[in-house]
């Protein structure tokens, strides 16, 4: 049954129809518009309740999808799905720009292959991004469309299959390379100098050689790094608990890592300023490191690389990659296998650790 309210506004009196449906207590349809008269605004109503009547819940969907454009529907997502499944900030960050693009204001019913071959198009030619983030941005949208339902829009998803083979066809995105770069040992000793000369500099604010060693012997990646509190640390135990780990499925999961002999002697090394044991910016260490790598001439190599150095040790050492997860704290073994293992440059960076930094040996109790 349509409701009817009547407001004042500087220009006069407007007339508001209301138009709700409830199913089983839920409430499945709800619309409303304004009107100048009292006549126009049931008019309205009266159309709105007919077309429900005729054609039930695939009406009340078209019309629910006819005020989504694409744009609205992915702030629907983004405000909604994290509290039924949580993603990460890169998937956020792809999202929130989609209103910048001409995709963002496309009706959603109307969504079709060309309006994706565009703006992937218009992201590699103007803004030139590679079609490796091209692909991902698509099939993050894609993942959008798939559940669009939820909020009772009737998008069709053809559109992303159909659009895909031009995509290819057209070099618009590709698939992500696998990344091999190596930290070689002659580049670990540069760093390494280069690093304590510049902590030694009065106005160096950011102790770069632990936080680099640490990350070398720890794989934590560079933001868990900065996150980790004084009463994470257990120095009885020799462990270390590390918390809001990288798991689409889970929220807020933790779990305990072993640590070194000299990832200890790093942490008690540090000054308790703070509850953080690094209370540093994750962008200032990157750049930082950027910037060493610059002046040292290292091209290709980044901070996220260390991550990968210390599995690729341990796999050379015959651990299992199961064995491995354990110590890097990876949930997903295949991107474990795939991404992080470097085998081939482990047993150069293994001695060039135990040489300079001290030993990899993990349970020594």
């Amino acid at each position: 049954m349509a409701r009817f309210k009547t407001y004042k506004t500087k220009k006069g009196v407007r007339f508001l129809a209301e138009v709700r449906r409830t199913e089983g207590g839920v409430e499945i349809f709800k619309d409303s518009k304004s009107f100048s008269t009292k006549t126009a605004a049931k008019s309205w109503a009266t159309k709105v309740e007919e077309k429900i009547e005729e054609g039930g819940s695939q009406a009340i969907m078209a019309m629910k999808s006819s005020g989504y454009t694409f744009g609205k529907l992915v702030e629907k997502y983004l405000e909604e799905i994290p509290k039924m499944k949580p993603f990460g900030p890169e998937k956020t960050r792809v999202l929130g720009k989609v209103n910048d693009y001409e995709l963002g204001a496309v009706p959603a019913t109307l969504l079709r292959p060309q309006h994706l071959i565009d703006y992937c198009r218009k992201r590699v030619v103007v803004d030139g991004v590679k079609p490796q983030t091209a692909l991902h941005e698509f099939s993050t949208y894609r993942s959008v469309a798939a559940v669009a339902q939820l909020w009772g829009v009737d998008l069709d998803t053809r559109p992303f299959q159909d659009a895909k083979p031009m995509l290819d066809k057209l070099g618009l995105v590709a698939p992500s390379e696998k990344r091999d770069r190596k930290l070689e040992k002659h580049e670990f000793n540069m760093i390494l100098e280069e690093l304590k000369r510049r902590d030694a500099d009065y106005r160096s604010k950011l102790p770069m050689r632990d936080l680099f060693i640490f990350s070398l012997q720890t794989a934590l990646r560079q933001s868990k790094v900065t996150e980790i509190l004084w009463d994470d640390f257990d120095k009885d135990r020799k462990q270390l608990y590390v918390r809001n780990l990288k798991d689409p499925r889970v929220k807020g999961k933790a779990k305990w890592l072993p640590l070194t002999k000299t990832a200890i002697e790093i942490i008690e090394k540090q000054p308790r300023t703070s509850p953080e044991i690094f209370p540093y910016n994750p962008k200032s260490i990157k750049e930082s490191f950027r910037h060493v790598c610059k002046k040292l001439k290292i091209e290709g190599l980044v901070w996220h690389d260390l991550r990968a150095a210390l599995a690729s040790i341990l796999f050379d050492e015959g651990w299992s990659v199961e064995e491995i997860a354990n110590i890097t704290l990876h949930n997903d073994i295949k991107i474990l296998r795939e991404v992080y293992i470097r085998s081939d440059m482990s047993t150069k960076v293994r001695q060039m650790l135990d040489d300079r930094e001290g030993s990899l040996e993990w349970f020594n109790g």
